[in-house]
């Protein structure tokens, strides 16, 4: 399991543009907690709004976190709302590769986004590490 570098990681999840009628986005949170226990979280309707981008701003901001995963649309789309200057930030493209392409609500659909997300978490998390001060390891197996 990841040790205390996490702390200063979050996952932001849009639960607009057809996400949140997709998947569970509880679940999703969960299933990224498993693997990353101290992980910050944060859900919108809509993230790239201009509140949803104030509150990502703040947990930014209290939780010092410099590593970000954004559970959302492309990365093509709203790359300028998701430059954050210091955050090294890692994009989830749910919107397009999950939601828009794959049966709302079913297990299948569920697990493409936890694994999707868990993925994006590890490469953010050894982004982090690269940009840090010191190496990790982590246990991806299941728990």
């Amino acid at each position: 399991m990841m040790e205390a570098k996490n702390r200063h990681m979050a996952l932001a999840l849009c639960t607009g543009c057809g996400i949140g009628q997709c998947i569970d986005a509880d679940k999703l949170a969960a299933s990224a907690a498993e693997f990353f226990p101290k992980i910050n979280y944060i859900s919108h309707t809509s993230l790239c709004s201009e509140t949803g981008l104030a509150e990502l701003k703040e947990l930014i901001r209290e939780k010092e976190v410099q590593s970000l995963a954004v559970a959302a649309c492309s990365p093509r789309a709203k790359s300028a709302e998701f430059d954050l200057e210091e955050t090294l930030v890692e994009r989830i493209n749910l919107r397009e590769q999950v939601a828009w392409v794959m049966e709302a609500g079913s297990e299948d659909t569920q697990m493409c986004a936890e694994d999707q997300t868990r993925m994006a978490l590890a490469r953010s998390e050894f982004g982090a590490t690269a940009a840090g001060d010191g190496a990790s390891t982590m246990d991806l197996s299941a728990p």
